[in-house]
């Protein structure tokens, strides 16, 4: 058990560096949930994580973040191949279609550095978010 508590812990610290970024780049979390939501493991996985960056489309993100070596998702594996799968659940939860359809999906493990957190960041403030300023 102590084991499953140190890898929550880690998933947790992780998560909070991402939702820090979002939150410094004034991007969207879930709909009225709170830092402090997102962060209590009773309510929200420790090691996922949503956000959107519209006008850019899921398919976009999904190739700049690969393109840079970090994979993320634009959905969950039960919602691939099918655009309404994809947008029912983000609708479900108050966003409109346009944050709906450029929602990307972050997932970590145990094996995750923060390296690789730190990563990801720097490609979201130095190749993505300029991108989506542009438009």
């Amino acid at each position: 058990m102590e084991g499953l508590e140190s890898n929550q812990t880690e998933a947790l610290k992780k998560k909070s560096a991402v939702i820090e970024a979002f939150e410094k780049n004034g991007l969207p979390l879930l709909p009225g949930a709170s830092r402090e939501t997102l962060l209590d493991p009773e309510r929200f996985s420790p090691w996922i994580i949503q956000t959107s960056m519209p006008p850019l489309p899921s398919e976009v993100l999904v190739r700049i973040f690969d393109d840079n070596g970090i994979a993320v998702s634009g959905g969950s594996a039960c919602s691939a191949n099918s655009r309404e799968k994809t947008l029912r659940i983000p609708k479900a939860v108050g966003q409109n279609e346009r944050t709906a359809e450029s929602l990307i999906r972050l997932s970590w493990g145990p094996a995750t550095t923060s390296e690789e957190i730190s990563d990801f960041i720097k490609v979201l403030e130095e190749k993505v978010l300029p991108l989506a300023k542009s438009f």
